[in-house]
């Protein structure tokens, strides 16, 4: 019997050697919880700590998941847990971001939980702060603060003296909200303006305004309202405008001017809605105008003016309605693409020396101009084609030194007009047959047309107006388009036309309620067409009939001495 236990035992020997060496040990493992209290509104990157795990090998972390998704990241190597997304970390709206993460050595591994507590900091400056040295923004930034009740203002205001410490802003990006005015004023050495990222409302004006050396302005990425006004103005380095690029809404008036090296204005392109008026004056290298194509709503007025570089206006192509349309001395603009789907116009529309424009097809969906079309100054347009849609009342029409200007042809869908009918300097104007269908209209000037040889473009204006006057048209050669007109309840002028040689026209005019003045036409022998306006009512101011090539009494053309 001794002897068995004996041989049992070392079978069992050999046995427990033989599967020792053929079983592989378990390494040892763990992970431990990370827990760890940090203030809210940390930086980007920052470094929360490090998670632990252990194992005989190498470690390997992975994270597995957290709430909310984004906040932080892991590194699979060191552990290390870094701040991913910083609009996490906001105690007003959390205060624990939690996830899990585990740590590996091949197909083994252990699962720990990861907790980050956010201590409440004071993120309210209540009040207004100045900041005018770069001293002063990197103080005033290491208090990371979220909110400013009141203004916010970076330099000096341009009526005081101007700033030459600060060149740098991008310590600046907590802010979120400003109370007050937000200015950045007069700051001659800041170059670049590269910060305000976090930065979502500003209750009322922005300002960034005589800044000397200033190149481009970026940043502000978030920014989506501005309660008062917006102006960008005398930045006379000022190349780009990069920023801005999710603004909505200006709840007052964009006043963009004076920004000398200006080149591109393309960044607005989700602004929707711009509560009073848009004015765009003075910046002479700005080429294009090719944005605020989503913008929607201008209350007031929109003025584009004396921008001496721009050559393209192809924007604002949601706009439906404006009170007044202003595209005035910009001399080198050749095309108006823009505005294509204006309609309406409340009050006035305004192109006025532009020297080079020969395109206004961006207007070909505009039927209505309340007070007044005004054409003027337009030294290379050919034709007005493109507004042919506007009628039937128009408030009044003034085309005033277009020298190139042909044809008038786009007024044809007019039948009414209210006020003034001015046509005057137009050399190259040879007739007026786009106001063929014109019955009504309350003063009538043509005035200096050097080729206009006719006013047949009258024939169907019918009934009474205010004034007549036709004034040194080198090339009129007949009146007989104005035989519709009946009356005219103020004055009657016919002055130095030079080879006019008949009234005719004039013949169905029954009253003239002030003065008639027929004076220096040189070619003038027939004023017989009087004769009805004299046996008539009359006129009951002055007669001046003088310096024509035939000069008759009153009571000679009544009794008809009223040619030679």
């Amino acid at each position: 019997m001794p002897t068995l236990n004996k041989i049992l035992i070392a079978f069992s020997m050999v046995l427990f050697v033989s599967c020792s060496k053929d079983s592989k040990p378990v390494p040892m493992l763990s992970a431990s919880n990370f827990e760890t209290s940090i203030a809210e509104n940390p930086e980007n990157g920052q470094l929360i700590g490090s998670v632990s795990g252990a194992t005989e090998g190498g470690n390997s972390f992975t994270l597995v998941s957290q709430q909310p998704e984004g906040a932080f990241a892991l590194n699979t190597v060191t552990g290390e847990l870094t701040v991913l997304d910083p609009l996490f970390f906001d105690y007003e709206e959390i205060t624990e971001i939690t996830g899990t993460f585990t740590v590996s050595n091949g197909d083994n591994s252990e699962t720990a939980n990861i907790t980050v507590n956010l201590l409440d900091m004071p993120d309210v400056f209540d009040g207004d702060i100045l900041l005018t040295t770069q001293d002063e923004v990197n103080a005033f930034a290491e208090n990371r603060y979220r909110h400013v009740t009141g203004q916010y203002i970076i330099g000096l205001d341009v009526n005081g003296s101007y700033n030459e410490s600060i060149i740098d802003l991008s310590p600046l990006n907590d802010i979120q909200t400003v109370g007050g005015d937000f200015k950045i004023n007069a700051n001659y050495v800041l170059t670049e303006i590269n910060g305000f990222n976090n930065l979502k409302t500003i209750n009322r004006t922005v300002e960034i305004r005589g800044n000397r050396d200033l190149i481009n302005i970026q940043g502000f990425g978030a920014l989506q309202t501005i309660g008062g006004f917006f102006q960008i103005s005398s930045n006379d380095n000022l190349e780009a405008i990069n920023g801005f690029t999710s603004l909505k809404t200006i709840d007052e008036h964009l006043l963009v001017s004076l920004n000398l090296n200006l080149e591109s204005l393309s960044n607005f392109d989700l602004l929707e809605v711009v509560g009073t008026y848009i004015h765009i004056r003075g910046n002479d290298d700005l080429v294009s105008l090719n944005g605020f194509n989503n913008l929607s709503s201008v209350s007031e007025y929109i003025k584009i003016i004396d921008n001496r570089g721009l050559i393209e206006l192809g924007g604002f192509q949601q706009i439906r309605s404006v009170t007044k349309l202003s595209i005035i001395n910009n001399t080198v603009l050749v095309g108006i693409e823009g505005f294509s789907q204006l309609n309406n116009i409340d009050n006035i529309l305004d192109l006025t020396g532009n020297y080079e424009l020969i395109n206004i097809d961006g207007f070909s969906n505009l039927n209505s101009v309340t007070t007044l079309l005004d054409i003027s100054g337009n030294l290379s347009l050919t034709n007005i084609d493109a507004l042919s849609n506007i009628g039937p009342n128009v408030g009044g029409v003034r085309l005033f030194f277009n020298i190139s200007l042909t044809s008038i042809d786009g007024l044809s869908g007019i039948n009414t007009i209210q006020g003034r009918l001015t046509v005057i300097n137009n050399n190259s104007l040879l007739n007026l047959n786009g106001l063929n269908n014109l019955a009504t209209v309350n003063n009538i000037d043509i005035v200096d047309n050097d080729h206009l040889q006719n006013l047949n473009g009258l024939s169907s204006v019918n009934g009474g107006i205010e004034f007549l006057e036709i004034f040194r048209n080198a090339s009129l050669e007949t009146l007989v388009g104005l035989s519709g007109i009946t009356n005219v309840n103020r004055e009657l002028a016919i002055d130095g036309n030079e080879v006019l040689q008949t009234l005719e026209g004039l013949h169905n005019i029954t009253l003239v309620s002030e003065d008639l003045s027929v004076e220096r036409n040189a070619t003038l022998t027939d004023l017989c067409a009087l004769q009805t306006l004299f046996n008539g009512q009359g006129v009951d101011g002055e007669i001046i009939i003088n310096d024509n090539a035939y000069n008759p009494s009153q009571q000679d053309i009544i009794d008809g001495n009223c040619s030679l």
